[in-house]
């Protein structure tokens, strides 16, 4: 018993950065021998893969109305780039940021799960399941998307580990970009939205950074509008939008000065010593 106790001691005094690269070296032998040796050379596609290849261009109104142009401006820069190269670069790019987002999934998994070894799994699943590895090779923004998000929730984990104006930034304008990927990334539009609020109420010392946060989801909301697209409702929206903050805001404020207020008419003055008497 006391050599398990010494052996998890010893696991526990490893910087958290060596079982990181040690992570990474394993999913990237793995990923070398699953792409490799069993899925050589093999490029996916489907009928919604077509449709990311249409030009778009949403300043000068050329849209999709069934797509988000994101992925379709990626493969765009790719073809700038080398149109004779296209695919294996736009996979290879794919491959790039999925392997690079197994560090921030490790970070987060480290902060909610106390558990060392867990953690060390739950880390080596995410970067070696199937599932997620196959989408490496589709000409789909899902792999993109398995990216994103993991760097959504390790912006909100740091966030609530220590608040900071910059990691709630972050936090509402990172969907904005996943907006951009796929539109069912809308729903993040409204937890952030009630997150921010719930976090209002709860911490009231954060109010300020937290305003910050609801003028960065503008940004987001600005993305429903399928980018720009139709400036005209996204003039009206952004407008209603900035007079709510605003509005929010000054009752904020008012808010925060009757409990500063408050708290200055609580103070007690102390009492004077008794020598002061003499």
């Amino acid at each position: 018993m006391e050599s398990i106790v010494n052996l998890k001691e010893k696991f526990s005094r490893v910087p958290d950065y060596v079982y990181c690269v040690a992570i990474l070296f394993v999913c990237l032998i793995y990923r070398f021998y699953y792409f490799g040796y069993l899925n050589p050379g093999v490029v996916l596609y489907n009928s919604d893969s077509v449709s990311y290849f249409f030009p778009v261009d949403i300043f000068r109104g050329a849209i999709d109305l069934y797509r988000t142009p994101l992925y379709a401006y990626v493969i765009r820069f790719f073809e700038y780039i080398s149109k004779d190269h296209l695919v294996s670069n736009i996979i290879l790019f794919q491959h790039i940021v999925s392997f690079l987002s197994i560090i921030p999934f490790y970070v987060v998994s480290r902060r909610v799960i106390n558990n060392l070894f867990l953690s060390i799994a739950a880390t080596m699943f995410y970067g070696c399941w199937h599932p997620i590895l196959i989408q490496n090779i589709h000409l789909n923004p899902e792999s993109l998307c398995f990216a994103g998000s993991t760097l959504f929730l390790y912006i909100l984990v740091n966030y609530l580990k220590k608040p900071k104006t910059s990691n709630i930034l972050f936090l509402t304008v990172v969907p904005f970009f996943l907006i951009m990927l796929k539109p069912t990334y809308l729903i993040l539009v409204g937890v952030v939205f009630l997150f921010l609020i719930l976090r209002m109420i709860s911490h009231r010392e954060e109010r300020k950074m937290l305003l910050w946060g609801l003028f960065g989801l503008l940004f987001s909301i600005a993305g429903k509008t399928d980018a720009i697209s139709n400036k005209k409702v996204l003039f009206i929206c952004l407008s209603f939008l900035t007079k709510c903050l605003l509005k929010y805001g000054f009752y904020l404020k008012i808010a925060l000065l009757r409990d500063t207020w408050k708290e200055c008419l609580n103070v007690t003055t102390p009492a004077a010593p008794p020598w002061s008497h003499n």
